[in-house]
């Protein structure tokens, strides 16, 4: 994960904790019983972290947050391109082989075919089943924000050490609310990029209030 794709998701994750104030408290919680303070002190939020390498890894919440706003917002948009060798069913369309393939992440991470009618609801909990990442009926992956095989990302367990870090340095200190030149969620929407990256036209403009004891 390059250091980009980190800025957005880490932007992403924030967006959705700051517009689903019930996920916010519960991972609050959950990071206090991780030993972060959650009470404005910067300082000791980051001798926390510092104390060992990824000291937040298997914290269930934290990672079905980050997993879930990747899955819906997935800073990657496009994978790399891929050539078949062979002639490929892709759903009901047959693709020669020979032919060179750009798979849309975006497409795949929210495509209620495999995801179910609420593919676009930012929902945590759906990440508390071990296989969540995996298609019930057709046993194939159906979550790749790092894309998959030998040319997914290469940064993957970095990156996904720096999101964590941020994201519970940054929570843990202040709350976010999207700022007003944001306005509702649909005008977020509508102001969204698919491009090689997944951002919003002008920037993820939220305001932060800091924590207090």
């Amino acid at each position: 994960m390059a250091p980009e794709t980190a800025a957005h998701t880490i932007s992403w994750v924030l967006y959705c904790l700051a517009t689903h104030p019930e996920a916010e408290m519960q991972l609050l919680k959950e990071l206090k019983g991780a030993g972060m303070p959650c009470n404005g002190n910067i300082q000791a939020a980051t001798e926390v972290l510092a104390a060992r390498f990824d000291p937040l890894k298997g914290l269930a919440y934290l990672d079905a947050v980050i997993s879930e706003a990747m899955r819906l917002y997935p800073a990657g948009a496009s994978a790399s391109p891929r050539q078949t060798e062979k002639p490929t069913m892709v759903g009901p369309y047959r693709v020669p082989a020979g032919v060179v393939v750009f798979p849309s992440l975006f497409v795949v991470n929210n495509y209620s075919g495999s995801w179910g009618a609420d593919a676009r609801e930012f929902k945590p909990e759906r990440w508390q089943a071990a296989d969540a990442a995996i298609d019930s009926v057709t046993g194939a992956p159906r979550f790749l924000p790092f894309s998959a095989g030998p040319k997914n990302c290469i940064g993957l367990a970095l990156g996904q050490v720096a999101v964590r870090t941020a994201v519970a340095l940054l929570l843990s200190n202040f709350s976010f609310k999207p700022a007003a030149c944001m306005g509702k969620h649909e005008d977020v929407m509508a102001s969204t990029m698919l491009a090689l990256t997944l951002k919003v036209e002008g920037g993820m403009w939220l305001t932060a209030t800091q924590r207090t004891g």
